[in-house]
């Protein structure tokens, strides 16, 4: 694979999971409602009249199977370097994201509130685990299992 193939991968690829996000994150209003013709119209963005029922399907399918699609997120072969995503989020915020607040750790791990264990306390101390990501986060999974509390020098 050529390095513009991939740098194209990586674009469709991050674009489907920033859209899984916008879908999963945990919002401050009601939940979405049940009808797809009410869920998304009109779209944040403006897409071709031919796009629509790609993002139709798109969405009805990811909703339909929200944690799969989740658990499928934080799947090791599916993880993208968390820097495409930052630069797609930034990219893309005064479309897909207009109106949504935090940052894009905040969001994508708001997507993440109904299969997440409970935190692991750092022993000896008996505090939460991090609320900040001091290091760089390489991508989705990487970010999950800093939330959680994991931590290798934990394990030794």
């Amino acid at each position: 694979m050529g390095s513009e193939e991939l740098a194209e991968m990586l674009l469709h690829d991050g674009c489907l999971v920033l859209f899984a996000v916008f879908l999963l994150r945990k919002t401050s209003v009601r939940p979405y409602p049940i009808t797809l013709a009410k869920l998304m119209w009109p779209y944040p963005i403006n897409l071709a009249e031919d796009m629509r029922p790609c993002f139709d399907d798109l969405s009805a399918d990811i909703l339909k199977h929200k944690k799969e699609t989740r658990l499928d997120l934080l799947l090791l072969g599916n993880q993208i370097p968390f820097f495409v995503l930052t630069d797609l989020h930034t990219r893309l915020k005064d479309t897909l994201f207009n109106g949504v607040n935090g940052t894009l750790e905040e969001i994508a791990l708001s997507c993440f509130g109904d299969i997440r264990p409970s935190p692991i306390t750092n022993p000896g101390t008996n505090t939460s685990p991090i609320t900040s990501f001091p290091e760089p986060v390489h991508h989705l999974l990487h970010l999950f299992s800093l939330e959680i509390g994991f931590r290798p020098a934990i394990l030794i």
